[in-house]
Order: C-alpha cells, then structure tokens, then sequence
C-alpha cells in the first residue's frame, strides 16, 4: 500500500514505514511526547518570567489541549473501522470530548487563570503539530520513499 491514500476500511491504528503523508498512531503519538516536554519546559520558563498564574494557565491550557486531542483520536478510532462505527464507543467519547469543552469553557469565563496563557497552552498543541506535518513534508520531498521518516 506504499503511497496509497487510505480509503475508510484501512486500518488507523497503525502507520506502515516510509509512506509519504502517512500521520498515523505513530506520528500522533510522538507528536503527544514533543507536545507534553516542550509544553512542560514552555509552562516553567512562564512561570518563570511572568510568575504562578500564567505559568499554571499555560499548564493548564496545555492539559485541555490534550486531553481534547485525546478524545478526538479515540474518537475517530471508534468511528473509522474496518467493521464499521462503534456507536456506543462513539456516543461516550463525544460525551467525554463535550465534557472536556464545557471545563475549558467554565475555566475561560471563571477568570481564575489568564486568559492568553490558557490560550497559549491550548494552541501548543496545534503549533506542534503543524510543525511536525511540515517538517515530515518539508524532509519527504527529499526523501527517498521507504526511508522510514516519520
């Protein structure tokens, strides 16, 4: 299936070595690590240079942003299989995704944390993932296939 677009009976879970655009559990899951390091090293140094409160709201910005990617990753596995949708599976896990929103939403109207360093940890996540996709683009496009780069 090397350089094949993957159809909706593929399987997600894992991704083969070397294919070109291939973000699978693999890529998804290192990503995580980068995201849950530089983003715990970027919450100390605010802590640092701006004090307790925007240092936490970034932590805490960081913690909705993956906990809601979490619960989008489980849900289109429970969604995209090869048998077809999980309903049940698909039901708790938007139920947890809406809970993981209202918290963000109450923890953004409340005021208890800045409002900036709370958007700044929730968009970690999504810097670094755009990153990491131009990056894998950016080194395939001088890659040779099967390389194994991702």
């Amino acid at each position: 299936m090397t350089g094949t677009v993957m159809g909706p009976t593929d399987d997600f879970r894992e991704s083969g070595p070397g294919r070109p655009g291939d973000f699978g559990a693999r890529f998804l899951r290192r990503t995580t690590w980068a995201v849950m390091v530089t983003g715990g090293v970027l919450a100390i140094a605010v802590a640092y240079r701006w004090g307790g409160a925007p240092g936490l709201g970034f932590a805490v910005g960081l913690g909705w942003g993956l906990a809601n990617f979490w619960a989008l990753a489980y849900l289109m596995r429970a969604f995209v299989r090869r048998e077809g949708p999980d309903k049940r599976r698909v039901v708790q896990i938007g139920a947890v995704k809406m809970a993981v929103y209202g918290a963000g939403i109450a923890l953004l109207v409340t005021g208890w944390l800045p409002l900036i360093a709370l958007t700044a940890g929730f968009t970690w996540l999504l810097t670094v993932v755009f990153l990491r996709a131009l990056g894998a683009w950016w080194i395939g496009r001088y890659e040779t296939p099967g390389s194994g780069i991702d």
